[in-house]
């Protein structure tokens, strides 16, 4: 398998901390923006190889 950098949009919440969580444990290398992050979600599409959006609807 190629390892892949991936972005998670999303990703503080227990959702995005649980796939962070398992990709990294797959090998690959992973960043995540959210609110408060230094990472934009701008930045996270357009320099990852892989994204991922994870959205908590209540």
């Amino acid at each position: 398998m190629k390892l892949k950098t991936i972005g998670i949009i999303g990703g503080k919440g227990s959702m995005g901390t649980w796939f962070r969580e398992l990709f990294e444990a797959l090998g690959h290398t992973v960043s995540i923006s959210d609110l408060n992050t230094p990472l934009t979600n701008k930045k996270t599409v357009l320099e990852r190889s892989k994204r991922f959006l994870n959205i908590l609807f209540e």
